[in-house]
């Protein structure tokens, strides 16, 4: 991000040199994803059918289809085919980080 608007800034003459150019992020270390077992996965079905908040739906959706976070929270009815027994993933929902005030906000991204 940086590097795009440190670019723009010289496209516009506005520095001399693009000041992050040959900057590289240091790489982020893989952890190893660890994955429920089927005992794991029967308590987290039957602890979130006994959960009165109806997002729970989506934990026990979200185990069964392996959607991502972002997937499961962009579905819209519209993309349920019932009768065709499909859905589509269309949309996805990235949270941002609203550096003023703190408050994290959902924005929507088109596939």
């Amino acid at each position: 991000m940086m590097h795009l608007a440190f670019g723009q800034a010289v496209k516009n003459k506005l520095l001399a040199e693009n000041l992050v150019e040959g900057v590289r992020l240091p790489k982020a270390e893989k952890h190893e994803m660890r994955v429920l077992d089927r005992e794991e996965q029967t308590r987290l079905v039957l602890a979130a059918r006994r959960a009165p908040e109806p997002a729970a739906f989506g934990i026990i959706f979200d185990l069964f289809t392996g959607l991502r976070m972002g997937e499961l929270c962009g579905l819209r009815w519209e993309n349920v085919d019932m009768d065709g027994r499909s859905i589509k993933v269309c949309e996805t929902r990235n949270r941002l980080r609203n550096f003023d005030d703190s408050i994290e906000t959902s924005t929507a991204w088109r596939r």
